[in-house]
């Protein structure tokens, strides 16, 4: 078995050396001019070209670019923050490439927020503390991707169901296009999130782009000392970004299929470490079965990440050994 540790310290070192991936820094300087009559403009020279406006309880969002972030000591810095007790739905137009942290976070009577599902949110709290019922409507099933670290693709539904995923006590309803839509929101959050819908069940309309792939997996104890076993349950998952920055590091020239949260159970409680290193076998998702191909596992946990290499010759499964089974896995493979 071949076998690759790398110290969470050498990953941060990694992290602080390789160039970022992308800023998450805010923009609390943001210069908005006021253009008079509830309407704000920021122009950055650089693409970027924003207007919002308040029409009656409506705040609408239009031009093109990304809204900026702000950090939590800075809202008062929003041009319409003033007014957030006076916005009940907001509107953001074709042309809106992506939305800040704490952009329109803690407007407490939001009910309504409008916009595309190729829009990125860029955290949990760019919309945070809105109204009790509010619904947010994606339309369409356009999205867009930025790969990480130039191989692993993250796109704005992944983004959407971060935000959704952060904001998941049942006060939101989450609306979207279709079932299409909705069976991938359903796959990438591990059907975690409450109140998701389809506005019209009846549409059939795809996008060839990102087909919906069946990522099912199971896990099963192969050989070791694991008698007190008495589950072991397999998720794919939506990772954070954080965690696909890691994987984006290690992974090499293969490619990505999907991340997966095991956990083995033992009367509820979940085993986290073994005494011995025990082995386990996965199987490999139909889709990404081919003759030949060779699988991997990049381990993330106990403070090392582990690139698990396949011990068997089976096209079917990839068998591995490790003493801290319940943990994230990226499945990656290459020819």
């Amino acid at each position: 078995m071949k076998k690759l540790l790398i110290s969470f310290f050498s990953l941060l070192f990694l992290l602080v050396c390789v160039p970022a991936l992308e800023s998450d820094a805010a923009e609390d300087n943001a210069v908005w001019t006021d253009a008079g009559n509830l309407t704000w403009t920021l122009s950055d020279g650089d693409g970027t070209n924003l207007t919002v406006k308040l029409i009656g309880n409506v705040l609408h969002v239009q031009g093109t670019g990304a809204v900026p972030s702000y950090s939590a000591d800075a809202l008062g810095n929003r041009p319409w923050n003033t007014f957030n007790i006076s916005v009940y739905e907001i509107l953001v137009y074709d042309g809106i490439t992506s939305i800040g942290s704490r952009a329109f976070s803690d407007m407490n009577y939001l009910q309504k927020v409008t916009m595309n599902a190729s829009v990125f949110l860029e955290d949990g709290t760019v919309f945070a503390g809105a109204g009790e019922g509010c619904r947010f409507n994606f339309l369409g099933t356009n999205m867009s991707t930025e790969l990480i670290g130039e191989k692993i693709p993250y796109t704005s539904l992944d983004s959407i169901v971060q935000f959704a995923l952060a904001n998941n006590n049942g006060d939101y309803y989450y609306v979207f296009a279709n079932n299409y839509m909705t069976r991938l929101v359903k796959q990438k959050s591990g059907d975690k999130l409450f109140n998701v819908v389809s506005s019209d069940d009846y549409d059939d309309t795809t996008n060839p782009s990102y087909p919906y792939i069946n990522l099912d997996t199971k896990v099963k104890k192969v050989s070791g000392d694991l008698h007190y076993l008495t589950a072991i349950t397999t998720q794919s998952n939506l990772q954070g970004k954080a965690a696909l920055e890691i994987f984006a590091l290690v992974i090499g020239d293969n490619e990505y299929i999907g991340a997966y949260n095991v956990s083995l159970n033992l009367n509820d409680t979940v085993i986290k470490n073994t005494d011995t290193p025990v082995t386990y076998s996965m199987e490999i998702p139909n889709a990404y079965k081919y003759p030949g191909r060779q699988f991997s596992l990049i381990q993330l946990g106990n403070g090392v990440v582990n690139i698990l290499a396949d011990e068997d010759t089976d096209d079917n499964t990839i068998t591995f050994t490790t003493d801290y089974p319940s943990t994230v896995y990226a499945l990656v493979y290459h020819d």
